[in-house]
């Protein structure tokens, strides 16, 4: 059967048409057959073993020949076109050509050409046009011409467009050129191009490529859909939202369940929710009197022995007193707030800074065991510590203060701080019990504000929600009371926001339809004149993967009154990874149900990554579309990492105690640092645990790490959420849990969005998306970590269909210590080997050897 294989391949090589077939027929008798030169010097077929061996240059010969074939035709085709005139209509009237062209060829009366021909070689000669036109005017020192792909997207003129468009395809680069060259050659103003992004960096990356592109200030105005939404309406307040350290949402959300907890009678749905789901957060409820009135919470909160009434656990009755003080006197403080000291973490007891970057304040310690000689001594020490420090103040104080009455020692604290220039007013009870319900945000508050922000992008009202919630079928009780919790709590948090004029960034979005269709469709830009929506023609949306409901209703209010504008819409089905944040690949899946007439097309050249990293994404996403082609011919690498394979040395051992994570880590990322590259470690978690410092935040484990590498190579290399790496990029990157429970992460709250269309399915493609944004961050090496009893299901998917090597640990050696620890490495004694053995050294069977 192999050898009649082979003949049918050879006999099909003479027509380069069927080049493409070839090559495929090829790959699946490789697969097929992995051992068929053995096979065939078995069974004596010579000729066809000889046939064989020749069938990759072959085919590169045909590939060779049938690409000068095609161009050859292309510039015939090409050639006739231009007997029409098209060349002078795109030098004279681009956005005219296409209908001069169907014109034309409508009109030929000797019908020699089929119409697809001719429209063949009209689409090449307006690309190279393009390309041209790109060469001739470009402002910028990069003159990376756009390829075939890229050159069709930006001459698409007409109609509404979709771009899908593959990682490292150079998408905004062709979303800056497209408005340059509608700008500068086809005349239409900055002020009639809008580009949309989903989020402010992107927003920013394409305003500056503008500038780049076009040479100058005068570019199509730049935003996000929320910014333009906040132009349109100009809230006269703040938004309510949750980004950095502002969680201004969250509060809102757990704000208006304390004052529903008021009622007992859902104060008792609540508490039957909470302890069948939320156990741990109503623990910290009980506790904490959170559940209480205004004089009830206080009183409970200063009875407490080892709690401040802000809520932290303190180590006296000192120091709880200091925290009290401070706290009901509305002055900030930091409760054993980290200091580096020779190599170690001291943390005093309370830190007042007396500036944002936290370098200078007053420090107060309360020492409460005076008498101790150790204790004594380590004051006498922290002293000395804070007298090298000018920029700081220590304040100390002992439990003789206290032996007084609470008012001498308010007094002479009061006294200390006011001549260090701090201002001591005691603030109300109202004002002190307002601040003292502000506990961290806990799970139960973050499940209600997520689905009640995605009852929000999806346009649904709580009476909706309600009628919703009639007709649902719930898998489980939890579930019911769940969605009967969050209509309650839902309802009450925009009454909240209506009784203080305020509002969140779904609200503004709905709000600013309503000043679309009302009407209002100017909107300021910073340095220049309005900008009039029903002066658009040409609206770019970046990132289209992420579209949402209450994007899409901003674009239809503004079609219905501006109908001439159509879109350019540019992303990538496989790095939707933001369904949290609202968004819907319905619109992307169902394009033209939504715009019409429309075009699709793709950009799918990788500019960003070696064929090696192409090729294992393009796995990853087998099936889903449109695979990506690497620009270059470079293999590049690709690793696995793996934990269970990995033999840490004595020294490594002693170093990282029961952590395998962290020297695997410095290994890979020393000898890449080594080489001059650039590293980014991915994480899925924002925290990771570290079995000799507990859970840490990726930035404090980042810190960890590079504690350990040489100082001048510390500022290449970076950590991530694999969320945070989006439209990032690294030479070599490390994925630091490719394990089943990171890729996918299944939150156990999705079940409550079932009745807005969450389903398990939806959840691991995402997961699958995010993978594949993770892998593709990197440029010429990738290195996954894992375990292969505990890979991801993902990571098996691909090397099911793919060969990944394993990390050889011998071209990755440990980083030099500067320690007194030595490896002396024995080996051919076997006496020497028995008495080694004997006192306790440990053989290596890898590298032969003892450590």
């Amino acid at each position: 059967m192999t050898v009649r294989e082979i003949e049918a391949i050879w006999k099909k090589m003479d027509d380069c048409e069927h080049a493409d077939s070839i090559r495929d027929l090829y790959c699946d008798l490789l697969k097929r057959s992995p051992y068929i030169e053995e096979h065939l010097r078995s069974v004596g077929g010579r000729e066809a073993l000889s046939k064989f061996n020749r069938i990759p240059e072959r085919l590169q010969n045909l590939a060779e020949e049938c690409k000068h074939r095609k161009q050859q035709r292309m510039r015939q085709l090409r050639e006739l076109v231009a007997s029409f005139g098209v060349d002078e209509r795109f030098e004279g009237n681009f956005l005219g050509s296409d209908a001069f062209f169907e014109s034309a060829v409508s009109v030929d009366p000797e019908k020699k050409h089929s119409r697809e021909l001719l429209r063949d070689g009209y689409e090449s000669a307006k690309t190279l046009f393009i390309r041209d036109w790109i060469a001739r005017k470009s402002k910028s020192k990069e003159k990376n011409l756009p390829d075939a792909e890229q050159a069709t997207a930006i001459g698409a003129v007409h109609g509404h467009i979709q771009v899908i468009a593959r990682a490292g395809s150079g998408k905004t680069e062709t979303i800056a050129n497209r408005a340059a060259f509608l700008q500068e050659h086809c005349g239409v103003a900055p002020d009639e191009m809008l580009m949309l992004a989903f989020n402010n960096k992107a927003a920013k990356e394409i305003e500056e490529r503008l500038r780049k592109v076009l040479g100058h200030e005068k570019t199509p105005p730049s935003m996000t859909f929320h910014a333009l939404a906040h132009r349109l309406v100009r809230p006269p307040q703040g938004l309510v939202t949750d980004q950095g350290e502002n969680q201004s949402l969250s509060r809102e959300f757990q704000n208006a369940v304390d004052d529903l907890m008021l009622d007992d009678k859902f104060k008792g749905r609540v508490r039957r929710l909470m302890l069948a789901h939320f156990k741990a957060d109503w623990d910290i409820i009980i506790k904490g009197g959170y559940d209480l009135s205004q004089e009830e919470m206080l009183r409970l909160r200063r009875s407490l022995a080892r709690e401040s009434v802000r809520g932290e656990y303190v180590k006296s009755f000192g120091e709880k007193a200091i925290a009290n003080f401070l706290f009901e006197h509305g002055i900030p403080y930091l409760y054993e707030r980290n200091f580096w000291w020779s190599g170690h973490n001291y943390r005093p007891d309370f830190t007042i800074q007396a500036k944002n970057d936290g370098q200078s304040g007053i420090v107060i310690e309360y020492f409460g065991l005076q008498g101790d000689p150790d204790y004594d001594d380590q004051t006498a020490r922290k002293r000395r510590f804070w007298r090298d420090k000018p920029e700081w103040v220590l304040l100390e104080f002992t439990p003789e203060y206290l032996s007084e009455d609470m008012k001498a020692f308010e007094a002479r604290f009061r006294s200390e701080l006011e001549d260090h220039g701090i201002k001591c007013e005691r603030l109300s009870e109202e004002e002190i019990w307002r601040l003292a319900k502000q506990r961290a945000i806990d799970r139960f508050t973050q499940a209600m504000s997520g689905f009640v922000g995605r009852c929000r992008k999806q346009w649904i009202h709580p009476d909706q929600l309600a009628q919703k919630i009639a007709t649902h079928h719930p898998i489980s009780a939890i579930e019911r009371w769940f969605l009967n919790v969050a209509c309650r709590i839902y309802k009450a948090y925009l009454d909240r926001l209506a009784a203080t004029n305020r509002n969140d960034f779904d609200g503004l979005m709905q709000r600013a339809v309503s000043c679309i269709a009302n009407g209002q469709t100017n909107f300021a830009r910073a340095g220049s004149e309005a900008i009039d929506l029903k002066a658009l023609r040409y609206i770019f949306i970046d990132e289209y993967q992420d579209f949402s409901e209450s994007f899409y209703r901003i674009v239809q209010a503004i079609r219905q009154i501006n109908p001439r504008a159509e879109l350019f819409c540019v992303g990538d089905d496989w790095q939707a990874i933001n369904r949290f944040a609202g968004s819907d690949l319905r619109f992307f899946r169902n394009f033209e149900m939504y715009f019409e007439p429309f075009s699709k097309l793709y950009i799918s050249t990788n500019y960003r990554s070696t064929s090696a990293i192409v090729e294992v994404g393009n796995q990853l996403m087998h099936g889903r579309g449109q695979a990506a082609v690497a620009d270059t011919d470079r293999q590049g690498q690709v690793l696995i990492a793996d934990r269970e394979k990995f033999n840490p040395t004595v020294l490594e051992e002693q170093r990282f105690t029961r952590a395998a994570l962290t020297p695997m880590l410095l290994r890979l990322a020393s000898r890449a640092l080594r080489e001059g590259k650039n590293v980014l470690l991915l994480n899925r978690r924002k925290d990771l645990f570290v079995p000799d410092g507990g859970r840490k935040s990726i930035d404090q484990y980042l810190g960890i790490v590079k504690n350990f590498l040489p100082q001048a190579s510390r500022d290449r290399i970076d950590i991530s959420t694999a969320h945070g790496s989006k439209g990032r990029q690294a030479d070599v990157v490390i994925v630091l849990d490719a394990y089943e429970r990171s890729y996918p992460l299944i939150h156990p709250d999705w079940v409550f969005s079932r009745i807005l269309g969450e389903s398990m399915e939806e959840i691991e493609e995402e997961n699958r998306s995010l993978f594949y944004v993770a892998l593709t961050r990197a440029r010429e090496e990738l290195i996954m970590v894992t375990e292969s009893t505990r890979a991801s299901p993902f990571l098996r998917e691909i090397l099911a269909r793919t060969q990944i090597s394993d990390v050889d640990w011998i071209n990755y050696p440990p980083l030099p210590s500067n320690t007194r620890w030595l490896v002396v490495k024995v080996s051919g004694s076997c006496k020497v080997n028995e008495q080694l053995k004997a006192e306790g050294h440990r053989f290596r069977g890898n590298t032969r050897s003892w450590d």
